[in-house]
């Protein structure tokens, strides 16, 4: 799954981004890289998630639990 951070809708600026947010998630023993798009694109900036088949429900309420809290 790949996905980036919505704009905030008030037009203010976050204080964190895309690179940010994985490097908090690894706090939590996560590994979801950061990276820019190819050429043309690169001012977009996504996380990536990958997982095995056998990723446990509690692993995946772990792994939204560590998405969650580093935006807070």
């Amino acid at each position: 799954m790949v996905f980036h951070l919505k704009d905030p809708a008030d037009g203010k600026t976050r204080s964190y981004n895309e690179f940010d947010v994985a490097e908090r998630v690894k706090l939590s023993g996560f590994v979801v890289p950061a990276y820019p798009l190819a050429p043309k694109n690169e001012s977009r900036v996504v996380l990536r998630v990958l997982t095995r088949q056998d990723f446990s429900g509690a692993l995946r309420v772990a792994l939204v639990h560590a998405l969650k809290a580093s935006v807070e």
